[in-house]
């Protein structure tokens, strides 16, 4: 293993992660053998880490460079961040009014959308949500042009969901 770069795919303007940031995904150092799992693995954790600030499209594409001399690999992520998304409507389907009440401030509109903080609303709300609530529950709508993504629960299935 050679060097580790990231670049934009599109342009030259920076990426929404520095680079010493981005390079904590990337589990291999310089001078360990090349490892094709390990890209992938860090390309997945590279989408989730993009999904935390709404940019849900991102795609990172690796690039491998060497010198056909039997020298180091270096390894080019080249990112495609896409549109960042930022919350729109928030709807919660089979809930009652107060519990939705305590949901919809923690999720906010107008804010980049972040996968994580979904997760973290559903874990901390347990108490007002079904049992076995989970993100299946949840149905995203985008709206590419205004760069918007509505958030539908849906928890009219879910057992125990008083009305």
């Amino acid at each position: 293993m050679g060097d580790v770069r990231f670049e934009r795919v599109a342009d030259n303007n920076p990426l929404s992660f520095s680079a010493t940031e981005l390079r904590k995904y990337v589990q291999m150092g310089r001078g360990e053998f090349f490892n094709v799992s390990k890209v992938r693995q860090a390309m997945e954790e590279l989408t989730k880490l993009y999904a935390t600030r709404g940019y849900i499209d991102m795609v990172p594409q690796p690039e491998i460079q060497n010198d056909d001399d039997g020298g180091p690999i270096d390894l080019v992520l080249k990112i495609d961040e896409g549109k960042q998304y930022r919350v729109g409507k928030i709807q919660f389907l089979g809930m009652d009014g107060k519990a939705q009440n305590q949901l919809i401030p923690q999720l906010k509109s107008g804010e980049p959308y972040n996968s994580n903080l979904v997760d973290e609303v559903l874990k901390r709300n347990k108490s007002v949500l079904p049992a076995d609530a989970s993100r299946q529950d949840m149905h995203l709508t985008r709206d590419t042009k205004e760069g918007v993504v509505d958030m539908h629960f849906d928890f009219y299935s879910c057992p125990n969901m008083e009305n």
